[in-house]
């Protein structure tokens, strides 16, 4: 098997990174024909306890968003610079992407939505473009109980140390 360049991994790695800018501003615009097409035919989505299977099942949620959302949804995703391996013999690759979703808010003014985390999974097609596969969207608040509380390390080490 031919040895994979760097070059080619970081064209890769590029390629991902435009996907993932492309299909937040696709959200953003309500671009939703667009946007699901960023996905594999058999992708899996799971946000918020949901898991949706397939493309029409992840448009449905989105559709269901700007039902319940788009008269107010005015703002835009702002993404970190994602963690992306590429794994070039397989055409696979895994990333994670801190997100933060920025709006108007009722007042008129900005304000932070949601925070969390995009652990994807994304595979390079027959013609050469990337798509993803699978999506987990984590929120800081889902995250919560895998951190300890604020205060509650100080607390346990205060303890064992009158203990000591």
């Amino acid at each position: 098997m031919p040895e994979t360049s760097t070059a080619a991994v970081a064209e890769d790695v590029t390629a991902i990174r435009r996907l993932l800018s492309r299909q937040a501003h696709l959200r953003d615009t309500d671009q939703l024909d667009e946007w699901i097409q960023g996905y594999v035919e058999d992708a899996v989505f799971t946000a918020h306890g949901t898991v949706a299977r397939g493309r029409a099942e992840i448009r449905a949620i989105a559709d269901a968003q700007r039902e319940a959302f788009w008269s107010d949804w005015r703002g835009s995703h702002f993404l970190s610079e994602p963690g992306i391996d590429v794994d070039p013999a397989a055409g696979t690759a895994t990333g994670i992407t801190h997100y933060t979703f920025l709006g108007l808010g009722p007042d008129g003014g900005y304000q932070v939505y949601v925070v969390g985390r995009y652990h994807d999974s994304f595979a390079r097609t027959e013609d050469g473009r990337w798509l993803l596969t699978a999506r987990e969207v984590l929120t800081v608040g889902e995250e919560a109980e895998l951190l300890p509380a604020a205060g509650q390390e100080a607390e346990a080490e205060a303890g064992e140390t009158q203990q000591a």
